[in-house]
């Protein structure tokens, strides 16, 4: 099996095996997840941010239009030694990871991180007012 497949059983009966579909998902471009929250379609899209702020706070846009509320958020950094970001700080190496409206804001407590050219990707699921 090249991707992954599944199959489903109705009365005692397996169907045959189908493979999924995969998304094509490039950073900064917005997609459909396929799941649908309240009546609503969920969309998502993948942010690099760049090297990350250095003892400092720094917001960034989303560009998301039509915006109505986050189902998921996640933000991490692509070094060999990756940090996840989190939504609080718990220690002076914290990455803290916040929503302001449809902006996004991260906060490092530190500039060891941003020293060492660590790059930020942060990961938006969402709503919108349709």
């Amino acid at each position: 099996m090249n991707g992954i497949k599944f199959r489903s059983q109705n009365n005692g009966i397996w169907s045959n095996w189908q493979e999924m579909d995969k998304k094509q998902i490039t950073t900064g471009v917005e997609f459909e997840t396929g799941r649908i929250i309240d009546g609503k379609k969920e969309y998502g899209k993948i942010l690099a941010i760049g090297t990350i702020p250095s003892a400092t706070s720094q917001t960034y846009a989303t560009g998301i239009t039509n915006f109505y509320r986050y189902t998921h958020i996640s933000g991490y950094t692509s070094n060999v030694w990756a940090d996840i970001m989190t939504h609080q700080k718990i220690n002076d190496n914290s990455i803290v990871l916040t929503m302001e409206g449809e902006n996004i804001k991260v906060t490092t407590y530190t500039s060891s991180l941003a020293n060492a050219g660590y790059q930020g990707y942060i990961e938006l699921h969402y709503l919108k007012n349709e």
